[in-house]
């Protein structure tokens, strides 16, 4: 996966290693630049070159899961985006070996955009 994470930084034009976590890349750097607040539109400006993306609606949180690298559960590096009306709440991830994230009840896409 790290040649895949370094092609990544190199089209995005930064350093792996200027930005946290850098083993999970881009989940360190979307942590540094998007900051709680950030319109769901801007997250998806933002958040971009991934493998597959799903959403889920679910009450007072919407959910989007992107995959990186794979469009495999168990392959990708996967990051969740925890938006409450429509404004970016939390970021995660997870370890490569503990898979913490379910997407059942996901959609494949994005979450509709607000305008």
């Amino acid at each position: 996966r790290l040649q895949q994470q370094r092609a990544l930084a190199k089209k995005w034009n930064v350093e792996i290693e200027n930005y946290p976590h850098p083993h999970y890349f881009p989940y360190g750097y979307f942590e540094e630049i998007l900051e709680p607040g950030t319109g769901i539109n801007e997250v998806h400006q933002i958040v971009v070159d991934y493998q597959r993306v799903m959403y889920l609606r679910s009450g007072t949180f919407d959910y989007e899961l992107y995959y990186y690298y794979a469009r495999q559960d168990q392959k990708a590096l996967r990051i969740q985006v925890i938006y409450k009306d429509g404004r970016l709440e939390e970021l995660r991830t997870e370890d490569s070996n503990s898979r913490s994230f379910s997407n059942d009840g996901y959609n494949e896409g994005l979450l509709e955009t607000f305008p």
